[in-house]
C-alpha cells in the first residue's frame, strides 16, 4: 500500500513540473505588444547573439571546452568594458574575434564614412553583417564620442543624444575592474573531506587595469572544489595564480606581453594556443593568418606560454614577433617515471594523486614569425623549438590494438617546426589564406582557406586541410575535425546568406577522413557533418532561430575489424524576444544517436531576465529526457546554454530525465559596485545517485549557489 501511495506521489511530482514548465512557456508568450509601454528598450545581452554561433557540440571534447571558455572570456572582458563605436579600429574589432575581415573592413569604412553615429538602428545599414554579429556588435559597444580631429560643432548636436542615452541606461566604460567569485555546493560528493584535500568551495579572484593607451595589467587567481587552500601543496593560498603586463602602441614596438600569454601565427598549423574556432564560428569569424597575441587572462590552467612575446614594426611593410617561455606543467608519467605518458590539462589538484602530478614536468619554448606585406598580398613565415625535460612517450611498442592511434603522436624531449603562411585578397571580394609547414617528422602539411563575397548578402567559404598521420605539431592547433593537426584530409565549404536586415541563413558541409586508426576506430574512416541554421527576425524586438545538423564518423562495431556510422542527429528551434525591460527566450532541442543501438531524446527549456535601473533578475527552467539511464542515454544528451554571471561560461549538457531551474539576480549597489548571485537546481528522475568515483552525490537533486563582487574603477 505504502510502496503504491509513493509511486503515485512520484508521478504527480514529475508530471506535476512538467505542466508548471509548459504553463510557465504558455505564460510567456504574452504579444510582445503588451510590453510597449516602456519607453526605452533595454540593451540585449551579447550572450543571446553568442549563443547563435556557439555550436556546443563542436566543443564537446577536452580541448574544445577549453577553446568554448577562452572566447566567451575575452568576450566576457569587452564587455566588462564597452568599446566606443565612434572610435573603433582595427584592434578592437580584433579583439571581438568573431567577425571576418571583409566584416571589419565594412565596418571600419562605415563608422569613418558616417561617424557620428546617433543611434544602434545605423548599425543595421553595414553590409555583410548576419543577425548574430550585428546583434554582438550593437551590444558590445556605444555610442561616444569621435575623435576630435573627426568631429565639427555640427557633428556635436548629432551625437550628444546618443551619448546620454548610453549614460543613462548603459555600463559606462571602465578603466578597470576587480571581481570575486565564490560557488557553494548544497550536498556533498564522495571525496568530500577524505580523498580531497581541501574544501568544498569553488573560488576565483581576477583583476585588470588598463593604465592608459598604452600599459594594461591583470592578475588571476583561482582553485576548484577539493583543492587545498592556505596549505599542504598551496601553502601559499590559491593552486592557480597568473599575471600580465601589456605594453602597445611604444614607437616600433606594436605589442609586448610580460608574464602569461596566447600566441597564433599563420593559420595556427605549427603555433597556435590561442583561440580555434568551430565550424560555425568559422563562417564569419577571423580565419586569417595574422600573428594573434593576447594575454592569457583566464582561469584555464593548460596551453598557455609563460615568460614574454613582442611584436615589432621593422617598416610598414615588415613586422617580426618573438617570444620565449617557460612553465611548468601536469603529465601522467610511465611507470618508471622516466618519460611522460600524457600531459594534462584538466587543472585538478585535489587527491594526492593529482597533486603529485602537479608540476612535475616542464616545457621550453622559443620562436619567431616574419611577416611582410604588400597591398593586398603577405607572406609570413615562422620557426619554433620545444623542448620538455622529460621524454614524451605516448606509445609503447606491443600495447594493445586499443592504443593503436597513439602509434605516431610526438614522442622524444625535442621538437622543431617551421611554417610559410601567405594570403591575397582581391579588393573586398575575395581573400586567399594557407599555411604549409614541416618539423622534424619531416613531413609537409598544409591548411588553405579561401572567402568569397559573391554578393554583399552571399558569403562562402571553403577550407582544405591536407595533416599525414606521420606529421605532428606540438603546440599547433588549426582547423580539423578530429581535434588536432594529424592524420587527417578534408574540405569544408560553408556558406552565409543575409537576403536582408530580417533573415539570415548559414550553413556548411565537411568531409574528413583518417588514414590511420583514431580513438574508437581500428582503422581508416570517415565522417560526414552537414548544419542548417536559419534565423529570422519576426519584428523588430524578437527572432526566431533554426537549426538542424548531421553528423556521421565511422567507429567500431560490435564485429571486430568492423567500422559502422555512428550516426547523430540534432534538431534546435529557439524564439528570442525583447520587449522593454523584459527578454525572454524559449527553446526546443531534439536529439538522434545511431550507434551500435538506437537513442533519442529532447529538452523543452525557456528563462527570462528583467532588468530595472539597478537591479536585473533572470529565471530559468527546462525538462529533459533522453531515454534509459542506463541503456545509453548519454549518447541522446542534450546542451542548453544558461544566463550566468559574468566570466563563467554555463553550456552544461544533461541526459536521463529531469529538470533543471534557476535564478539570477544582479543588484548595483552602488555606482561601481555590483551583486550577482545564480542558484541552479537539477533533479533527476530517473536515478538516486549522481556522478561517479570521487564525484558521485548520494542524491537526485545538485544544487549550488553562485556569489560574485564586482567592482569597476
Amino acid at each position: 500500500m505504502r510502496a503504491g501511495i509513493f509511486l503515485y506521489l512520484y508521478a504527480v511530482k514529475r508530471l506535476s513540473a512538467i505542466i508548471t514548465l509548459l504553463l510557465s512557456l504558455v505564460s510567456f508568450s504574452i504579444s510582445e505588444s503588451t510590453f510597449a509601454c516602456y519607453a526605452q528598450q533595454a540593451a540585449s545581452d551579447w550572450q543571446q547573439y553568442y549563443e547563435m554561433l556557439a555550436n556546443e557540440e563542436d566543443y564537446s571534447d577536452e580541448d574544445g571546452n577549453e577553446q568554448l571558455e577562452l572566447i566567451y572570456d575575452a568576450l566576457s572582458e569587452v564587455a566588462s568594458s564597452p568599446i566606443n563605436l565612434n572610435a573603433i579600429t582595427r584592434d578592437d574589432l580584433e579583439d571581438l574575434i568573431l567577425f571576418s575581415e571583409q566584416q571589419i573592413d565594412a565596418i571600419l569604412e562605415f563608422v569613418g564614412r558616417y561617424a557620428p553615429l546617433r543611434t544602434m538602428a545605423e548599425v543595421h545599414m553595414i553590409p555583410f553583417l548576419d543577425t548574430a554579429r550585428r546583434g554582438l556588435l550593437t551590444t558590445l559597444t556605444y555610442l561616444g564620442e569621435c575623435p576630435p580631429k573627426q568631429r565639427d560643432a555640427i557633428d556635436s548636436l548629432k551625437y550628444e543624444n546618443a551619448v546620454n542615452t548610453y549614460r543613462q541606461y548603459y555600463q559606462q566604460e571602465s578603466k578597470g575592474e576587480i571581481v570575486a567569485f565564490t560557488r557553494v555546493p548544497f550536498y556533498t560528493r564522495k571525496g568530500d573531506g577524505d580523498a580531497y584535500q581541501g574544501g568544498k568551495l569553488k573560488d576565483w579572484f581576477r583583476m585588470n587595469y588598463t593604465i592608459n593607451r598604452h600599459i594594461k595589467i591583470g592578475a588571476v587567481a583561482a582553485q576548484d572544489a577539493g583543492e587545498p587552500f592556505f596549505k599542504g601543496c598551496n601553502k601559499y593560498g590559491f593552486d592557480f595564480y597568473s599575471s600580465y603586463v601589456q605594453l602597445q602602441r611604444f614607437g616600433a614596438l606594436k605589442k609586448m606581453v610580460i608574464g602569461r600569454y596566447r600566441i597564433k601565427t599563420g593559420l595556427g598549423l605549427i603555433l597556435n594556443n590561442n583561440f580555434t574556432f568551430g565550424k560555425l564560428f568559422s563562417l564569419g569569424s577571423i580565419q586569417s593568418s595574422n600573428v594573434s597575441l593576447r594575454p592569457h587572462s583566464s582561469r584555464t590552467e593548460s596551453n598557455y606560454l609563460q615568460g614574454a612575446a613582442a611584436t615589432f614594426a621593422l617598416t610598414k611593410q615588415l613586422e617580426t614577433t618573438i617570444f620565449g617561455s617557460y612553465r611548468k606543467i601536469d603529465a601522467t608519467l610511465t611507470d618508471d617515471s622516466l618519460g611522460i605518458a600524457t600531459i594534462l590539462r584538466t587543472g585538478y589538484h585535489r587527491t594526492e594523486s593529482e597533486i603529485r602530478r602537479k608540476h612535475n614536468a616542464s616545457q621550453s619554448s622559443a620562436g619567431m614569425n616574419i611577416r611582410w606585406t604588400n597591398k593586398n598580398f603577405h607572406l609570413g613565415t615562422t620557426a619554433l623549438i620545444n623542448h620538455y625535460d622529460k621524454p614524451l612517450m605516448p606509445y609503447e611498442e606491443g600495447s594493445s590494438l586499443t592504443y593503436l592511434y597513439k602509434r605516431f603522436y610526438a614522442s622524444g624531449k625535442d621538437f622543431w617546426n617551421v611554417s610559410i603562411d601567405y594570403g591575397y585578397k582581391l579588393g573586398k571580394l575575395l581573400r586567399v589564406e594557407g599555411e604549409t609547414a614541416t618539423g622534424d617528422s619531416r613531413k609537409i602539411a598544409t591548411v588553405n582557406t579561401i572567402s568569397w563575397l559573391v554578393t554583399k548578402k552571399l558569403n562562402l567559404m571553403a577550407i582544405q586541410r591536407y595533416y599525414p598521420y606521420e606529421f605532428y605539431a606540438t603546440m599547433g592547433r588549426s582547423f580539423s575535425e578530429g581535434g588536432s593537426n594529424q592524420d587527417e584530409s578534408g574540405v569544408y565549404i560553408g556558406a552565409s546568406w543575409n537576403p536582408n536586415t530580417r533573415l539570415s541563413f548559414t550553413a556548411y558541409t565537411d568531409i574528413a577522413y583518417f588514414a590511420w586508426p583514431k580513438y574508437q576506430a581500428l582503422g581508416s574512416s570517415h565522417s560526414f557533418d552537414n548544419l542548417v541554421q536559419l534565423t529570422y527576425r519576426t519584428s523588430k524586438h524578437s527572432s526566431l532561430t533554426a537549426r538542424y545538423r548531421i553528423r556521421m564518423r565511422e567507429k567500431n562495431s560490435n564485429n571486430e575489424g568492423e567500422l559502422i556510422y555512428k550516426d547523430e542527429q540534432r534538431l534546435r528551434v529557439a524564439y528570442n524576444m525583447q520587449s522593454g525591460k523584459l527578454t525572454w527566450k524559449s527553446q526546443v532541442d531534439f536529439a538522434y544517436c545511431k550507434y551500435k543501438q538506437t537513442n533519442w531524446g529532447g529538452m523543452l527549456s525557456t528563462n527570462a531576465t528583467y532588468s530595472l535601473k539597478k537591479l536585473k533578475l533572470g529565471i530559468g527552467a527546462g525538462y529533459f529526457y533522453t531515454g534509459d539511464y542506463e541503456n545509453g542515454a548519454y549518447n541522446a544528451r542534450v546542451y542548453a546554454y544558461e544566463l550566468s554571471t559574468p566570466y563563467n561560461l554555463s553550456f552544461p549538457s544533461f541526459y536521463g530525465e529531469g529538470i533543471r531551474t534557476y535564478t539570477l539576480a544582479q543588484a548595483d549597489i552602488m555606482k561601481k559596485l555590483s551583486v550577482i548571485a545564480k542558484c541552479g537546481m537539477t533533479h533527476y528522475f530517473d536515478r538516486k545517485e549522481i556522478g561517479s568515483s570521487y564525484q558521485k552525490i548520494n542524491s537526485s537533486t545538485q544544487t549550488d549557489l553562485d556569489i560574485m563582487l564586482r567592482y569597476r574603477f
